[in-house]
């Protein structure tokens, strides 16, 4: 996914929980509520909606599991709460936003998911039941959050010393199976990966204008196709066609121009199905074909699987990060205990 389209998502996101603060305890089920507000079921229900269909304009075929669509419950019920308390404080500390900034911020969105179409924009606006207005409210809303923000959390520093003694105490957790891996790709994804430039058959086929009544069978003809296409390059592996040279020509993933080479892998870093038939390999050892949610794999090992000890200029950025996130989630808790936060969702 490219960076402007990102920030775009990020800022759809945050507006699908743009929700105001309500001063009276509403009749209606409460998802949550603190001294900052209430936020409803039906406004976490709301939140919810609009954000996958947000998501689903990028990746259309897009799906979530059970575990996938909790964690992102929990998340933007989280997101909630925080924006009524932020907005809150902000109105105590008389922090303000320009017109200005959220002409901007709307703008990102625009340009980075409707190429600066702002007709295109505004109808999926009220497709996902915004008016132009509360949207822009709602912006509004996400950048006085942040500002807030920036100052409750701007002064975290984490000491070098203490990634240091961190990383003394946590020398087990740095030590890494890894091997040198190529991998020859032929797409056939159970669902959308936009961050991976990944779409499903479907996805495919529903952008080509293929007819609802035959969208189904065109995709099982191509997922056989695609079948049968590896079983025929492992076949000429297995009589001794070169597995750098095949990569190349017929990968369709990022790793193609360099011969399918992933470098040194770690365990940890793959899916699953990747992962066991990748570890399971000796040096110069071929996989047979491996399904795995991102298509169909081959895949070589350029060497025997090894446990390192990673130093600590190895991990130093992912201590600081986990070190930091630490303290954020400690002032959020304090934060959540002084203006008494209660979850009922």
């Amino acid at each position: 996914m490219h960076k402007r389209q990102l920030q775009a998502l990020c800022a759809l996101f945050l507006s699908a929980v743009a929700v105001c603060a309500m001063s009276r305890r509403p009749a209606e089920p409460l998802a949550a509520e603190c001294r900052a507000g209430v936020v409803t079921v039906r406004e976490l229900d709301q939140a919810m909606d609009r954000y996958i269909k947000q998501l689903h304009r990028i990746s259309p075929d897009k799906t979530f599991t059970p575990s996938e669509t909790a964690d992102m419950r929990a998340t933007t019920l989280n997101d909630l709460i925080l924006r009524r308390i932020f907005t809150a404080m902000a109105k105590q500390d008389g922090v303000t936003v320009l017109d200005s900034d959220v002409r901007e911020r709307y703008l990102i969105v625009c340009t980075g998911l409707f190429e600066n179409n702002e007709a295109a924009f505004k109808k999926a606006l009220l497709e996902d039941g915004w008016t132009e207005e509360e949207y822009l409210v709602s912006l509004r809303e996400i950048i006085t959050a942040e500002k807030i923000r920036a100052r409750l959390m701007g002064d975290i520093d984490v000491p070098r010393a203490e990634e240091e003694a961190y990383y003394r105490a946590h020398l087990d957790d740095y030590r890494v199976e890894e091997m040198a891996l190529r991998h020859l790709l032929i797409n056939a994804p159970d669902r959308d990966a936009p961050e991976r430039g990944l779409k499903t058959l479907r996805t495919q086929l529903l952008e080509q204008k293929v007819p609802a009544d035959s969208l189904e069978a065109r995709a099982a003809a191509e997922l056989a196709l695609r079948e049968r296409k590896i079983a025929g390059l492992l076949d000429s592996l297995k009589k001794g066609a070169d597995f750098t040279a095949l990569a190349r020509a017929f990968s369709e993933d990022g790793s193609a121009p360099q011969g399918g080479d992933l470098g040194r892998v770690a365990k940890g870093q793959m899916v699953k199905p990747f992962e066991e038939a990748a570890f399971a390999l000796k040096k110069g050892g071929l996989s047979g074909v491996v399904r795995s949610e991102f298509g169909f794999h081959l895949i070589k090992a350029d060497s025997d699987p090894e446990v390192r000890q990673q130093t600590f200029d190895d991990v130093e950025y992912a201590i600081n990060a986990k070190l930091q996130a630490q303290r954020e989630a400690e002032r959020i808790m304090t934060l959540e205990k002084e203006w008494k936060v209660k979850r009922y969702n």
